[in-house]
C-alpha cells in the first residue's frame, strides 16, 4: 500500500487550512460516523455553533444516529458538554467542546493494558468482531465500571434545544433535570430529556385538573345518616 502524504511547506505556502489528528484515534476509533462526526467538528473554527439538525443534513443521517454517535464520542472522552450559568444561577445556552483525542489515547491504553489478551470486556459491544456474538451489558461492566456509568449520568447537561423546549412547556428545567438524573434508569440523552419534559407537562395538567374534580363539597350540603332527613335514617326510624 502506498499513501500520498501532503507536505507541510506546500500548506504554509500556499495557505491552506488544515487540521492535524492523532493517528492513534483514527486507527482505534471502531465507530465510522462518530469518527467523521469528530474529524468534521475539529476541522471547524473554535466559535462555531454546533447543531444536530446541521449534523443530520450534513451526513444525512437520522436524529438517532448523531445522537447515538455524539453519546459515543462523550463515552470515548472525544467529546463534553458544558452548561453556562448566568449570575442568578439560571442555565444558559450549552455548547460542545471537542476534545484533542489524548485522554481517549490514555483510556484505550489503559484497557488495553488491563486486558492484553482482547477479551469480551474490551471489545465494544455496539460493533463486535466479525463472527462473534455481542456481549450483553451484564457480562461487561465491571463493579467499578457501574459506579463510574452512575457517576457520569449525574453529569448529564441538557441542550440549547432541551432549554427552549422547557420554556415552551412552561417547565421548570431545574426540578425537571434534577428528577431526570435521580429516576430516569434508561440512557441520559438529550432526545430522552426532551421527551421527559412532555411527560411532566402532561402529569402537571392531569395533576391541575384532578384538583377540581377531587374537590370536596361544601360542609352542610349533605345529611348525615345518624341525623333526621337521610333516607336511610327515616326508614330505619320508620320517619315518613
Amino acid at each position: 500500500m502506498s499513501v500520498e502524504k501532503i507536505d507541510g511547506a506546500l500548506l504554509r505556502n500556499e495557505k491552506l487550512p488544515f487540521t492535524i489528528h492523532l493517528n492513534y484515534v483514527c486507527q482505534n476509533l471502531r465507530n465510522p460516523l462518530a469518527l467523521a462526526i469528530w474529524c468534521y467538528l475539529t476541522s471547524l473554527p473554535d466559535d462555531w455553533k454546533i447543531y444536530r439538525t446541521e449534523l443530520m443534513k450534513h451526513f444525512e443521517v437520522g436524529r438517532d444516529k448523531i445522537n447515538h454517535a455524539l453519546t459515543f464520542l462523550n463515552q470515548k472522552k472525544l467529546l463534553e458538554y458544558e452548561q453556562g450559568r448566568n449570575e442568578k444561577g439560571v442555565f444558559e445556552d450549552s455548547y460542545i467542546k471537542i476534545k484533542c483525542g489524548l485522554e481517549f489515547m490514555e483510556q484505550h491504553k489503559k484497557l488495553s493494558t488491563d486486558d492484553p489478551a482482547g477479551t469480551l470486556k474490551t471489545r465494544c459491544t455496539d460493533y463486535p468482531l466479525h463472527g462473534e456474538t455481542a456481549p450483553t451489558k451484564e457480562t461487561l461492566l465491571t463493579k467499578e465500571e457501574k459506579r463510574k456509568k452512575r457517576e457520569s449520568s449525574l453529569d448529564f447537561l441538557p441542550d440549547k434545544e432541551n432549554i427552549e423546549f422547557a420554556k415552551r412547556l412552561n417547565v421548570n428545567i431545574e426540578e425537571e433535570l434534577e428528577s431526570f438524573k435521580n429516576r430516569c434508569k434508561g440512557k441520559k440523552t438529550q432526545y430522552e430529556f426532551g421527551r421527559w419534559l412532555v411527560n411532566a407537562k402532561e402529569h402537571a395538567e392531569k395533576r391541575k385538573v384532578g384538583k377540581f374534580k377531587n374537590k370536596p363539597q361544601e360542609s352542610g350540603s349533605t345529611v348525615k345518616f345518624f341525623e333526621p332527613g337521610n333516607p336511610d335514617y327515616d326508614r330505619l326510624h320508620g320517619i315518613g
